[in-house]
């Protein structure tokens, strides 16, 4: 009798086991066919959104919770990233789409820079608009070798690789952008204001009008048909 009662409890108890295991799977093959309350994707414009929100990801009227830390995600990079939201007690996958599809806005400066100077493409730049980060590259570098006005074709890029190019013109001067001499010393020439010969450099300045006192001096030198601004320094550094 009790090998009887033995054998019943143990033939029960692997009828619950197996009840328990088919309402287990059944369980989760349901949750498996459950359709996915996020839409598949969502799509922004990069810099043009500001926060999200879950009810952006959610095509039903349900109610969810982001999952993982969304304030890490960039509004202003293009990309492709992973957003999880939870909806009652299951949590869904959504890709947020970044796409940078407006071209940027340029508008060079020209410029006047002494011989020699080297100079990078942001330094034509007066302003630059896009909703990404830009970066400029020159198309036509100028020579600051060479005296003389230069074409110079600057390309603006951003992270969507929309670009824009434009052209400006730059002066390569060999007149100095400061000239320092000593009080009573006299008063200086053109040629000291140059960093070589002489070509059409003229004083635009009357400089024999000068006090030449301790202080600073803009002097105005024309070279070809542009007027070019620099200093006169006088300093006093004899003791009397």
């Amino acid at each position: 009798m009790k090998k009887r009662k033995k054998s019943k409890l143990k033939t029960s108890n692997v009828f619950y086991a197996v009840l328990f295991l088919v309402a287990v799977m059944a369980i989760l093959a349901g949750i498996a066919y459950l359709p996915n309350r996020l839409k598949s994707e969502v799509i922004i414009e990069a810099g043009k959104v500001s926060r999200l929100y879950e009810s952006q990801f959610i095509k039903t009227e349900d109610e969810g919770s982001f999952e993982n830390d969304i304030e890490k995600i960039d509004l202003a990079v293009p990309g492709d990233y992973i957003v999880k939201v939870k909806v009652g007690f299951l949590t869904y996958r959504s890709h947020l789409i970044i796409n940078d599809t407006i071209t940027p806005t340029l508008v060079l400066r020209e410029l006047v820079a002494p011989l020699g100077k080297e100079l990078n493409p942001e330094d034509f730049v007066e302003d630059a608009n896009d909703n990404t980060h830009l970066t400029y590259r020159f198309i036509t570098a100028p020579d600051t070798t060479i005296i003389g006005e230069q074409t110079v074709t600057i390309e603006a890029k951003d992270l969507g690789s929309n670009t824009i190019v434009k052209d400006t013109t730059v002066l390569i001067s060999q007149v100095k952008d400061k000239v320092t001499i000593e009080a009573g010393s006299g008063i200086p020439k053109i040629e000291d204001f140059l960093l070589e010969a002489r070509t059409n450099e003229v004083f635009i300045t009357d400089v024999n009008k000068l006090k030449l006192s301790v202080g600073n001096y803009p002097i105005e030198i024309k070279m070809g048909e542009r007027i070019l601004t620099t200093t006169l320094e006088v300093r006093d550094t004899i003791a009397p």
